[in-house]
């Protein structure tokens, strides 16, 4: 820690920042929901770098600590907060989708740790080299990454996102990025023109640190609100316009496929779309919406075909053989043995006395 002022009330300031980002990113990591990860991890590595900022004596001579809450670790500011924005699609939840904009970074960052800490004669002599690299690779993944949100906002999120969170999310996502931007070239700066140190120092003091606070301040603000609880507050639960919208306390893949396929709620007859958005905990338009995204279906077609894919389970079981097919029909969902037939004929191009026969026979 420096003791000059203003440094000592920079110091307590950074300390508290430090704490509450630190807390609030485990909070978001242990809800284990991809796109609070994303947010989660942000403010970890955040608060991370602060402490490392105010101990950095202590922590260049440990390996682990190096390790833990050593610097570098910005380099991955970029794709978190493109796929934290990005995730407000939840189609793009998939791991690979997250690990090839994760991957690049997270191996630079991986590498230059490694030269810290297993080659540290090599480090310390040729420390403004490695440096350098470093910073030029951060200059390059947020610029990327910028680029990146640029389309995502243009192509996507500037029309389906609601204009008061479309507003709220792209303060936070372009003016982060600027600010890390500014940050990276900054560094850059004072490798290339050390001569000018107390300049330097004199900009950090009086312009970055007082900057950075208030920065980080936004980030702990943003991220309490991003909770169910305090969103209310501030936006509303819908984020997106008329059907679509994204909730990141309720990860509807999940509930989605215990109630369908481990609950089988399709077999309860005269299911309606209003029904399994209420057992479901979302509203019919995002059920409408999902089904779509996910299965490019509706919903009266994805129950009669999950309906039918049962129907042929039971009915291949020998314990149903005892049961007529409109008897199993009517254990699966049908009410009506037209709909039943005609459903049947459609989706399997036969019906279903001749698919009995076929599997009789077979």
């Amino acid at each position: 820690m420096n003791n000059a002022f203003p440094d000592q009330i920079y110091n307590g300031i950074i300390l508290c920042l430090s704490i509450q980002l630190i807390l609030i990113g485990v909070f978001k990591i242990l809800k284990r929901e991809k796109r609070a990860l994303m947010l989660g991890i942000f403010c970890l590595l955040l608060g991370l770098g602060f402490f490392n900022n105010l101990f950095w004596n202590y922590v260049k001579v440990n390996a682990f600590l190096t390790i833990l809450i050593g610097g570098g670790k910005d380099v991955l500011f970029g794709p978190l907060l493109f796929l934290y924005i990005a995730l407000l699609n939840e189609s793009r939840g998939s791991n690979r989708f997250i690990l090839s904009h994760l991957s690049g970074p997270l191996l630079v960052h991986l590498f230059y740790i490694g030269i810290k800490v297993l080659f540290k004669e090599f480090y310390i002599e040729n420390y403004f080299v490695v440096v350098n690299i470093l910073a030029t690779f951060k200059l390059f993944f947020l610029i990327y990454f910028l680029f990146l949100g640029i389309l995502l906002f243009r192509k996507e999120l500037n029309d389906s996102l609601k204009p008061d969170v479309r507003k709220r999310y792209k303060i936070f996502y372009f003016g982060l990025n600027a600010y890390f931007l500014v940050l990276a070239v900054y560094a850059i700066s004072t490798n290339f023109f050390f001569n000018m140190g107390d300049f330097f120092l004199f900009l950090s003091r009086y312009f970055f640190i007082p900057v950075s606070l208030i920065v980080n301040t936004y980030v702990v603000l943003f991220a309490l609100t991003e909770s169910k609880r305090f969103r209310a507050l501030f936006v509303k639960n819908k984020l997106f316009k008329e059907d679509r919208y994204i909730d990141e306390d309720h990860d509807i893949s999940r509930v989605f496929h215990k109630s369908f396929y481990e609950d089988k709620i399709f077999r309860e007859p005269g299911l309606t779309i209003d029904k399994a958005a209420q057992e479901l905990e979302v509203s019919k338009n995002v059920l409408r919406i999902y089904l779509k995204q996910e299965y490019d279906t509706n919903f009266k077609e994805f129950i009669n075909k999950l309906r039918v894919e049962e129907f042929k389970e039971l009915l291949g079981q020998e314990s149903n053989r005892s049961y007529s097919l409109v008897g199993i029909s009517s254990m699966v969902g049908f009410q009506s043995n037209a709909t039943f037939f005609r459903v049947f004929k459609q989706l399997e191009g036969m019906t279903p006395k001749e698919y009995q026969n076929k599997l009789g026979s077979a």
